[in-house]
């Protein structure tokens, strides 16, 4: 009788265990399709033409706005277009550029776009959604969790798709977060390979490590860059002036100031110890 009663018992809970699966599967791609639809409007396919097409994503941050990735300009072109949603297109001039971030700002001649939806900074664990082109189909997305993320900086568990770069990083509500860079992976900790169309680094040790990570850049960074590209045509940075090094304690020491720079008009000397930055510690 206790074995029947024991058979019945894992019988009852494979059954709930099956059920709350289903249940999490639906659910997760209900969210997924909520997402999607309210992403899609603000995303558009980025076409360069001469006697072929190049195609990648871009990011409506004003409604005659655009932000995509600047492998749209590798080749020369006779046209450049996006194609929204509907399926309409309209012709689009550079209006500057950032190799830095790899960021290309592009206007219409009229305003018929729908910005994006800036969401909150999405943390290190949660789900993301990444919505572009996939290959030449329009709209298409990939999920995925944030593997490490910072204020300049948002590394991605998720597939990144040829055509997809310049497209939007979303949460669960399909709110913007980031905009897609390209793939960052890693062979060997801490070899790390970063490639994005326009540079590689290499860091090499003979550690062993993961790879096929997305890199991507947080919506505050995006739209800073947004700001100058349409105000300047490039990205006005910063600059301290300083060549710095770690001690034997472990402190950042200044070996030297360049001559003019803010930090010899601010009065930092070789030998300062930088022990934090705007109440950061180092």
């Amino acid at each position: 009788m206790k074995r029947i009663l024991f058979f019945i018992y894992i019988i009852i809970l494979l059954m709930f265990v099956n059920m709350s699966g289903a249940e999490d599967v639906k659910h997760a791609a209900n969210f997924g399709k909520k997402a999607l639809n309210r992403i899609s409007p603000s995303v558009v396919k980025v076409v360069s033409q001469n006697h072929r097409r190049y195609i990648a994503t871009g990011v409506a941050v004003k409604r005659d706005m655009v932000l995509s990735n600047i492998i749209i300009l590798k080749h020369p072109y006779d046209r450049i277009y996006i194609e929204t949603i509907n399926g309409k297109t309209h012709d689009v001039r550079v209006v500057g550029t950032d190799k830095n971030s790899s960021l290309v700002l592009l206007q219409t001649d009229t305003k018929v776009l729908k910005p994006v939806k800036r969401g909150k900074t999405a943390a290190t664990g949660e789900w993301v959604g990444l919505v572009g082109v996939f290959y030449k189909q329009f709209p298409s997305m990939n999920k995925g969790i944030i593997s490490s993320s910072s204020t300049t900086d948002l590394i991605l568990n998720a597939a990144v798709a040829p055509g997809s770069s310049g497209g939007a990083v979303v949460n669960r509500k399909g709110e913007f977060i980031g905009i897609i860079r390209g793939v960052f992976g890693y062979q060997f900790l801490p070899q790390y390979t970063f490639k994005d169309n326009q540079s590689e680094l290499n860091i090499r040790s003979a550690a062993r490590g993961g790879k096929d990570l997305c890199y991507a850049i947080p919506s505050g960074r995006v739209f800073r860059i947004a700001g100058d590209l349409e105000k300047f045509g490039h990205v006005k940075r910063g600059w301290l002036g300083v060549n710095i090094s770690n001690d034997k304690h472990g402190y950042v020491r200044v070996t030297s100031v360049v001559k003019t720079s803010p930090a010899d008009t601010g009065g930092i000397k070789t030998g300062d110890r930088i022990l934090d930055i705007s109440g950061k510690n180092i």
